[in-house]
């Protein structure tokens, strides 16, 4: 059952609630703070991943967890997007207009934001009656998918672009040794293939590596920083233990940020850590929205989500940067698939599309 309610009735209950909906409706969209001089606490990366080189990372400060929640009105004042409940018991509620639809669940991370598949990094509330997202999530997360460039930092034209083939050398990454297919070989094809559509179309490229090497987790976003690059992707393949059988689909890494937990789970002593690759948290998931949207359409597979992982890459990354996981090897349908170099293909221009949206993005924000 949908019970329709007008942001006028939602309103009156925000009375109760001690930030103003209509100052926070045109509060700037909030960046993160500059770096500070504080060592930097390294949180782990993803179990397959291998340990870091000795490369020293830049600064980073820590900070204490503390998170602010904003009424939805915000989304509707901004946006010009209608409330509704979709249960009679008002668990779930979307907020719409013509052209996109927005659905999410109280005490949930999980929700549909114009149509991809989002994991918050706080779960909705009902702050003094009315839903409410954290404010992080609203201005760094929600913002910038329904969005992109409203309220957002300035940057300059994507010009040089680092494409980092996940694995290599003695890290294999995943293997279906039932195919004989190895992450490391499928993620370096792909990237080439991504190399050539992009400077096809007048870009400059930097891969990590070009060939069956190691390159040390933390050597792959100083790559991306000695060429001045405009942005990172790093490729990669998914494998699950559990499930195997069943489990399809793309999933998409962004730099979870500063204050709240990654989706996937890890300890509390890592949360306030600021990182560089908070430093482009708006951008990052423009970024991972553009890309993950492009791979989805084209390979029409399940939508594993838009998630948010404190990843080696992504930590260390000091231009925008994301990580996408475009099948998996576990499986062995789609392995077959992802064996075939016309699907590797379709993956390069898909992440290639994904990545000109985002410059066309990035350049729209440019012209104003």
């Amino acid at each position: 059952m949908r019970l329709a309610v007008s942001f006028a009735a939602i309103a009156a209950a925000l009375a109760l609630v001690s930030c103003s909906t209509s100052a926070s409706a045109q509060r700037p969209v909030r960046t993160q703070q500059p770096r500070a001089a504080y060592p930097v606490r390294v949180a782990p990366t993803r179990p397959a991943a291998m340990p870091a080189s000795p490369y020293v990372p830049p600064r980073a400060t820590a900070l204490r967890r503390d998170a602010q929640f904003e009424p939805v009105t915000v989304l509707g004042s901004r946006f010009g997007l209608s409330f509704s409940w979709l249960d009679a018991e008002h668990r779930r509620f979307a907020l719409q207009n013509r052209t996109q639809r927005l659905e999410f669940e109280l005490d949930s991370r999980e929700c549909e934001i114009c149509g991809l598949r989002v994991f918050l990094g706080e779960p909705v509330r009902l702050v003094r009656g009315v839903p409410a997202l954290s404010r992080t999530d609203l201005d760094l997360f929600v913002t910038p998918i329904v969005r992109p460039g409203y309220g957002a930092p300035r940057l300059r034209a994507v010009h040089t672009i680092v494409i980092d083939p996940g694995h290599g050398g003695r890290d294999t990454g995943k293997v279906n040794s039932r195919l004989h297919l190895m992450e490391k070989t499928l993620t370096l094809d792909t990237a080439k293939r991504v190399k050539r559509l992009l400077e096809a179309s007048g870009f400059r490229v930097v891969l990590t590596r070009t060939s069956d090497r190691y390159v040390g987790l933390a050597d792959r976003p100083e790559v991306a920083e000695r060429c001045h690059a405009d942005l990172f992707v790093s490729i990669h393949f998914n494998s699950v233990v559990t499930g195997a059988d069943r489990v399809t689909g793309v999933e998409t890494f962004t730099m979870t940020p500063q204050g709240q937990l990654s989706t996937d789970g890890e300890s509390d002593q890592f949360t306030n850590i600021y990182n560089p690759g908070n430093a482009n948290d708006y951008w990052n998931t423009v970024l991972g929205a553009c890309l993950h949207r492009s791979v989805l359409g084209e390979l029409r597979t399940p939508d594993r989500g838009l998630k948010r992982g404190r990843l080696a890459v992504l930590r260390l990354a000091q231009c925008p940067a994301t990580l996408i996981e475009s099948g998996y090897l576990s499986n062995d349908t789609e392995a077959r698939r992802l064996a075939l170099p016309q699907v590797r293909e379709r993956i390069a221009e898909a992440i290639v599309n994904g990545i000109k949206a985002y410059a066309a993005d990035v350049e729209a924000v440019r012209r104003r």
